[in-house]
């Protein structure tokens, strides 16, 4: 006999007796408050929690949910969330959801790929419900991911974003140098493509990081389990009542530059008669979308890509039919992956003109990073822009011939190393001396261009730190990036200070690093000109 009571149901179980595979709980009360520009999330989770622990759970949640309310009953909780908003006089609200809980913890990236100079959303396409245009994201795997849900966000980004240029034989992956986002389902991927892919042998590729730049969120997560309280910021909250989602999402630039192809990392595990799992590649499409034109359409309900990677191949859009009925279907039925209900839901969308819409959790996110532009452009017009006197050429206009990558807390060394160089006729670009007060997306603009015009970068730290994150993890990486898949020439240099140089990231360890002595810069800074001169030599 059929219950209305969702505890009862058996695909629901105690969040205390979950285990590490898949957890998520569900997420009955919670409470939204404003917080400077962004807004913390606040709520409790106990033992007797309900929670869900299959991937397939999910999809029994929603169609439950949707039961409840398929008969004219309207979900009270979709008019507050939208209340609160868009009403920015409601500084809090006690949100009960008991009739209509939230799935939490998921966790995603919205990739945003300046390729040859122009920004793209990138996207993955689900033949499953939701069905549409989807980031790259994922569900809890252990408890560990409940207390920190941005290890959801790393590991998924991880796991399904692999780059390859063919040519230099380079695999581009996030985080490359972390083992933990190395381990597990991303290894086995890129073991299951090198099996499919017979033109490459993807375990001679050298593995390098993306090279990128998070943008931060404003929003603040506030979790209570037991007697413990978690607090985690630097990301945006997304609550999507249309697949009862609670997530938290990120927003990465990613620059590249020439030939490469795009492959989807994520692993679907099939079971065996025997009891065994085994992998399967669900190389998703992805779609590549003209940034502008993207975030001006957002009211509309169908997105074609300007062109798409399918099995590392590019298409153009006009190929998306065949290729997704051909060949992603085609071999997702014959292996058994695809369900018939799951096809029947792809069915409906299709009749309902849908399929190419975007997932309930992109769409959040686009408007995120829509608002946040328009946030950065107000507080960038606000502002006198200030620059420092142009620096003087040398035989080239509006060219630079170093580039120095600092963190704010080594501002001054790289100052005085600007002015130094500067003395001895070279054009440098120093972002505290060469461009002052501009946002993220001009910044990030100014800083592509100095990259590929140097011809050497200097590395400043004094802590290893200074090379892991920020602004100087994204310009290093962008200039190995030029440098290895051939699109310049140059010399990329490290002057550390108290730093073994064996401890620098793998990327930098091979580099030429100048060590700041403890009795004077002069001395480091002439033996850095030294190398600088040899590399500016090879160049002519």
């Amino acid at each position: 006999m059929k219950t209305n009571n969702l505890k009862s149901q058996p695909f629901i179980h105690r969040f205390g007796d979950s285990y590490d595979e898949f957890i998520q709980v569900l997420v009955d009360e919670f409470v939204l408050s404003r917080h400077e520009n962004g807004k913390c999330l606040q709520f409790r989770v106990e033992n007797n929690t309900m929670a869900i622990r299959d991937p397939k759970a999910r999809h029994q949640l929603n169609d439950f949910l949707v039961d409840r309310f398929k008969e004219g009953k309207k979900n009270p909780i979709i008019n507050q969330l939208r209340k609160f908003e868009e009403d920015p006089h409601i500084l809090s609200y006690n949100f009960n959801s008991i009739s209509f809980p939230f799935r939490y913890a998921n966790g995603g990236v919205l990739p945003i790929m300046k390729i040859n100079g122009h920004d793209y959303f990138c996207l993955f396409y689900r033949a499953v419900f939701p069905v549409g245009w989807n980031i790259a994201n994922g569900a809890a795997n252990n408890m560990d991911d409940i207390r920190n849900p941005l290890r959801i966000v790393y590991r998924e980004f991880s796991e399904e974003f692999i780059i390859a240029d063919h040519e230099n034989m380079i695999l581009y992956i996030f985080d490359v140098d972390n083992e933990y986002t190395m381990s597990g389902t991303q290894e086995t991927a890129l073991k299951l493509w090198n099996k499919k892919l017979v033109k490459y042998d993807l375990s001679k590729y050298k593995r390098k990081s993306i090279p990128l730049k998070w943008i931060e969120g404003n929003d603040i997560l506030k979790l209570k389990y037991e007697k413990e309280q978690y607090v985690h910021d630097g990301f945006w909250v997304n609550i999507t009542p249309e697949d009862n989602a609670i997530e938290i999402d990120k927003i990465a630039l990613i620059n590249l530059k020439g030939e490469f192809s795009l492959y989807d990392g994520e692993v679907g595990f099939i079971r065996k008669e025997n009891g065994h799992s085994e992998g399967f590649i669900l190389d998703r499409i992805i779609g590549l979308f003209p940034v502008k034109k993207f975030l001006s359409n957002l009211h509309l309900n169908r997105f074609e890509p300007e062109f798409f990677y399918y099995c590392g191949e590019r298409y153009s859009v006009k190929e998306f039919d065949r290729i997704l009925k051909s060949q992603y279907l085609k071999r997702h039925f014959k292996s058994d992956f695809r369900t018939e209900k799951q096809h029947a839901k792809y069915l409906e969308s299709v009749e309902l003109k849908t399929d190419l819409d975007l997932c309930p959790i992109t769409r959040a996110v686009a408007k995120k990073y829509q608002d946040w532009l328009k946030d950065e452009k107000n507080q960038i017009d606000s502002l006198i822009v200030k620059s420092e006197q142009k620096p003087k050429t040398i035989g080239r206009s509006d060219c630079f011939d170093i580039f120095i990558s600092f963190k704010s807390k080594d501002q001054a060394i790289a100052e005085l190393l600007y002015d130094f160089l500067m003395k001895n006729n070279y054009n440098v670009f120093c972002s505290s001396k060469s461009i002052k007060f501009l946002g993220t997306s001009e910044y990030s603009k100014a800083i592509d261009s100095a990259l590929e015009q140097s011809v050497c970068l200097v590395l400043i730290g004094s802590d290893i730190e200074c090379f892991e994150s920020g602004w100087v993890d994204y310009e290093w990486r962008t200039f190995q990036m030029l440098l290895l898949s051939q699109h310049k020439k140059g010399e990329l240099f490290t002057l550390t200070q108290n730093i073994n140089p064996i401890d620098l990231p793998v990327g930098l360890r091979s580099r030429e690093n100048i060590q700041i002595t403890g009795h004077s810069l002069d001395v480091s800074f002439r033996n850095l000109l030294g190398y600088i001169q040899n590399a500016m030599e090879k160049q002519k």
